[in-house]
Parts: structure tokens; C-alpha cells; sequence
């Protein structure tokens, strides 16, 4: 009868094994799933900011371009004597209110 008790104890004690491993495992995949949710949420916010970042860049682009066209012709501007002194009036003055027209980039008219 000895024998019977060990063996329906170890019986009893394999089965709470079991059952602790099945809730183990259930609480682990509960995880991975919260887990996977969380990265597709990362992988769609870094491709939304991808984006953001490609289109500033784009924008940057286009006014450095738009930048550098407006600047082309301001060497030959200051090359003028009356121009770059004010000499009559008329150029210097002028050119001093193009600058104060230009709030974001003071001097670049």
C-alpha cells in the first residue's frame, strides 16, 4: 500500500508541475503578444518619422537652393561703388530696406 501513496503522491505532484508549467507558458505568451504589439507600434512611429525626416530634408533642399539663387547676383550688387556706399541714395537705400523686409534671414533680400 506504501508503494500505491508514493506513487499517487508523485502522481499528485507531477500534475501541479504540469499545470504550473501550462500557466507559465500561458503568462510567456501573454507576453510575447504584448511584446510583438509594442514593436508594430515602434515600427509604424519610426516609419511615420522616417517620412517626417525625409520631407524636411526635402524642404531644407529647396531653400538652400532657393537660398543660393537669391545670393547669386548679390557679389555683383555689392561690386557697385554706389550701391555698396549708398553713393546717391537710391541703391544703398533701397538695398538696406530689402534687408529689413526679410524677418528670417536679416541681409538676404
Amino acid at each position: 500500500m506504501d508503494r500505491i501513496d508514493l506513487l499517487e503522491t508523485k502522481v499528485k505532484q507531477m500534475i501541479e508541475v504540469v499545470q504550473s508549467l501550462r500557466d507559465e507558458n500561458q503568462h510567456l505568451r501573454d507576453r510575447l503578444q504584448a511584446a510583438e504589439g509594442r514593436l508594430q507600434a515602434a515600427s509604424e512611429e519610426r516609419g511615420v518619422l522616417d517620412r517626417e525626416r525625409d520631407q524636411v530634408r526635402t524642404r531644407i533642399e529647396q531653400l538652400l537652393g532657393e537660398l543660393e539663387g537669391a545670393t547669386q547676383g548679390a557679389p555683383a550688387e555689392s561690386a557697385d561703388p554706389a550701391g555698396a556706399e549708398g553713393g546717391n541714395g537710391d541703391g544703398g537705400g533701397r538695398r538696406s530696406q530689402r534687408r529689413s523686409e526679410n524677418p528670417v534671414l536679416p541681409g538676404m533680400a
